[in-house]
């Protein structure tokens, strides 16, 4: 559980200090999951009302579906983000019980959360692309990701996604 309380603490700390927190990358031992945040472009940005007062969405994007990207997922509350996960699978898998399933104790289905049922529990958009992410680009503030083999209809779909700034926590 200390893990989670990790994650829960990174998650509040983003809430309390968002201006201090721009970008957001938080990054399993096993390397599944990796989560940046940034801030909105005018691209995204919602009005409140026809008198034209703006209410920026901060853009979240969560790359991978492992205990880090999902513990994430699960914590978030805030309605003001556009969150948006990349993930070559589109599942959390439990990963301690993996053992009981090879011995035949424990059912494979049951150690397996669709990411679906996390995202559609919020009270905010999320959109999952099935991708992975090939390459994270400092120079121009982007993210670089490609359709996983199975999803490619008449071709490879690649794909870039913005950030603001980078932070390893």
């Amino acid at each position: 559980m200390s893990g989670y309380r990790f994650y829960q603490k990174a998650s509040e700390a983003y809430y309390s200090r968002p201006n201090l927190y721009n970008l957001l990358v938080i990054s399993t031992v096993s390397g599944e999951g990796l989560l940046a945040c940034s801030n909105s472009s005018p691209a995204r940005t919602a009005y409140a009302d026809a008198g034209g007062a703006h209410i920026r969405k901060k853009k979240v994007v969560v790359l991978g579906t492992g205990w880090a990207g999902t513990s994430f997922l699960k914590g978030l509350k805030h309605p003001c983000l556009e969150v948006e996960v990349v993930s070559p699978k589109n599942y959390f898998a439990f990963t301690p019980l993996l053992p009981s399933v090879t011995n035949g104790t424990v059912e494979a289905r049951s150690i397996v959360e669709p990411i679906c049922n996390i995202v559609t529990k919020k009270k905010f958009g999320v959109q999952f692309k099935e991708a992975e992410c090939y390459k994270i680009d400092t120079k121009n503030k982007k993210v670089h990701c490609k359709s996983t083999p199975h999803n490619k209809i008449g071709g490879s779909e690649d794909f870039t996604v913005d950030y603001d700034s980078f932070q390893h926590v």
